[in-house]
């Protein structure tokens, strides 16, 4: 069955596989001898996701932040974080600039340039979510669907279509369309926190990443302000639970939070690894990494 397949992976895996092979290493005998299979299987991740039609992902390198909707049944590299979530109201969360802000405070760089390195123990787990955030559901779905409307139309990908999304000189109704949308997006997460008092200041503002559209810099500052006191309120809470032991350990037993109240969207049904490697659950979401745009 597949023989043109079998060629290529006998060609170009079989060779490196027999190499690991000659080690003492009993993982690596293993590998050798079943030499067609993935060697490390995501086992934790798609025993998550095997009940859904889709899942959120993200490109684990990336200058957009980009977040879109994949088919659980795909392969995922690891190059790619996937989160076990399937409802339009964290893709609202997570592409909002509130995740923005807080995961370029959070996050490495990989060189100048090439891009943010999403990592979610530093970006994801300790995220503190909203209470209430059933009502993102449909400018997420809006949102959402008109940007695939847009890629579908112009035959693009996610990064040519925030490329054109941050250009000012693009001024086509189409992306005037799709920055009123985020601006709303944004609008609605910060109604989600009850933030009605924030002024976010939409357009056109520099940036570490160059020049975005986005929320102007104080907006940020105060975004980055209040997410981070958050963050420090749902940890004494998770204190006084006994949920850590006070010193930042976490209790036997309890949650595997990281700074965060397991509630209105941060909890262990949500866990987090990387597409062909084992992982354990997160806080806040499932996430694993694997690689689409």
């Amino acid at each position: 069955m597949y023989p043109d397949c079998m060629r290529i992976v006998r060609e170009k895996v079989k060779p490196e596989r027999d190499r690991l092979g000659l080690k003492l290493d009993a993982s690596a005998k293993g590998y050798a001898k079943l030499w067609w299979q993935y060697a490390r299987k995501g086992l934790d991740l798609y025993t998550a996701i095997a009940d859904m039609k889709r899942v959120l992902v993200r490109a684990r390198v990336s200058n957009t932040n980009a977040f879109t909707f994949a088919p659980n049944n795909m392969v995922f590299s690891e190059m790619i974080v996937v989160f076990a979530l399937d409802d339009f109201r964290f893709l609202t969360l997570l592409q909002s600039t509130m995740h923005t802000v807080w995961l370029i405070y959070y996050s490495s760089t990989i060189g100048v340039g090439a891009g943010i390195r999403y990592t979610p123990t530093d970006c994801f787990e300790p995220y503190p979510f909203p209470s209430k955030v059933e009502e993102l559901d449909d400018i997420g779905e809006r949102y959402y669907n008109y940007r695939q409307s847009i890629m579908h139309t112009r035959r693009e990908g996610l990064t040519k279509t925030y490329n054109c999304f941050h250009d000012p000189k693009e001024k086509s109704q189409e992306m005037f369309n799709l920055r009123g949308l985020h601006r709303e997006m944004d609008e609605a997460v910060a109604k989600a926190y009850g933030w009605d008092d924030l002024n976010l200041e939409h357009g056109f503002h520099e940036t570490k990443q160059g020049l975005r559209y986005t929320i102007s810099e104080a907006a940020r500052r105060e975004v980055l302000d209040r997410l981070l006191l958050l963050n420090h309120q749902r940890h004494e809470e998770e204190v006084k639970a006994g949920l850590f032991d006070g010193k930042g350990s976490k209790g036997k037993g309890k949650s595997r939070g990281k700074g965060v109240v397991k509630e209105g969207g941060g909890s262990e049904k949500y866990p987090v690894g990387a597409g062909e490697s084992e992982v354990e659950p997160m806080g806040n979401g499932d996430v694993e990494q694997g690689a689409l745009f």
